[in-house]
């Protein structure tokens, strides 16, 4: 049982203790910002973006098992960068993935709402403003007007939609942008396709 000073991170004679203090309001900020996003955060604003804010998921929620589409992003030569949560991705945790090797720069996204229900995607920017985004989510094809060139491949598996990415890419003859490997270039890699897709 914890006593009323432990709980205030002290020992029972006052001085400090080396154990974590409770902080009930944190606590309670963290649990009412999970519920609006539809998991666990840790609270941490990765980016903010003119109409969105995006949080780091709480790394241990939903976390990738050994032989999982996260297995198969590896072994594509993508590195796992963590979860990502947004109001506007409406309730769905983003694990992403990138590769930035100069072969194949890309995000990776395992789409995970709590349905039973996945989606991959791979993403790239391209050096001349456009978005390359091949995905197992049924959807519209591309919107040049946006800049928006969508591949949709329903129940396709991580690698054979892995190499139709790539083979859009090559047939395009564009050039990637820099894929940034961490949570903020994936936010904002994500960021940029929302405003075209809300736009």
């Amino acid at each position: 049982m914890t006593s009323n000073a432990q709980a205030r991170g002290e020992t029972p004679d006052g001085g400090p203790t080396d154990e974590l203090a409770w902080d009930g309001s944190e606590q309670a900020r963290l649990a009412s910002l999970g519920a609006v996003l539809g998991a666990p955060t840790t609270g941490r604003v990765i980016h903010t973006g003119p109409a969105r804010t995006y949080y780091e998921a709480d790394p241990e929620f939903r976390h990738p098992q050994s032989g999982s589409v996260a297995t198969r992003m590896l072994s594509e030569g993508l590195d796992l960068l963590g979860g990502l949560l947004c109001r506007r991705f409406g309730r769905v945790l983003v694990r992403g993935f990138a590769r930035a090797d100069g072969a194949g720069d890309c995000y990776g996204l395992l789409l995970l709402p709590p349905v039973a229900y996945r989606a991959v995607e791979f993403l790239t920017p391209l050096a001349d403003g456009r978005l390359l985004l091949t995905s197992t989510h049924p959807g519209p094809g591309d919107d040049p007007r946006r800049g928006l060139l969508r591949e949709r491949a329903p129940g396709e598996r991580v690698e054979e939609l892995f190499a139709r990415h790539q083979a859009r890419l090559a047939g395009l003859g564009a050039r990637p942008a820099a894929v940034v490997p961490t949570l903020a270039g994936l936010a904002r890699a994500l960021d940029g396709l929302l405003d075209r897709v809300d736009a």
